[in-house]
């Protein structure tokens, strides 16, 4: 049984198939569970934590760009079903389009080609396409932990090993 933080409960396999949906995931466990980021926050970084919870916090251009690349190799149907702009973002034109279509998917045309190139590279590798062809992607586990609702979700699982997409600027 995992209880989440809101006192909410669940049983294993039906937790872990409501993960599956992006909604749920960043949502309802984004605020009801804890997830290895927070994890290092909590102890390392308490302030940051807590603007995170409160949807305070700032998204870098690395953060930006790790976002999209997971996107664009392991999810491209929601990756090009972002809206792309070379809009200045200060501009009423921009804003417009963040009011229509969310601010967590608009983004710079920039980062889309940075990210489509680092994609690119990854399916010329041969030792990382054989690991992405028939691997399982997106793969969300919740468990408790010390009586702790604890997320989280494997980028790639082939073959019993768990693989996750690192980028940097």
């Amino acid at each position: 049984m995992i209880t989440l933080l809101n006192g909410q409960t669940y049983g294993q396999d039906e937790i872990n198939t409501l993960a599956i949906d992006d909604e749920f995931y960043y949502g309802e466990l984004g605020k009801n569970a804890v997830g290895s980021s927070e994890l290092r926050n909590i102890f390392g970084n308490p302030d940051r934590h807590l603007q995170n919870l409160t949807g305070s916090g700032s998204s870098s251009d690395a953060l930006i760009l790790g976002k999209l690349t997971h996107q664009c190799w392991l999810e491209p149907d929601k990756f090009y079903k972002n809206t792309y702009t070379e809009l200045r973002a200060n501009s009423n034109a921009y804003k417009e389009l963040v009011a229509k279509h969310g601010e967590q998917n608009v983004f710079k045309d920039k980062w889309r080609g940075i990210a489509q190139w680092l994609c690119q590279r990854l399916d010329t590798n041969e030792r990382i396409h054989e690991i992405r062809k028939g691997a399982d992607v997106e793969v969300p586990m919740v468990k408790m932990l010390d009586g702790i609702p604890v997320r989280g979700k494997a980028d790639l699982i082939k073959d019993n090993v768990i693989y996750d997409l690192k980028t940097t600027m």
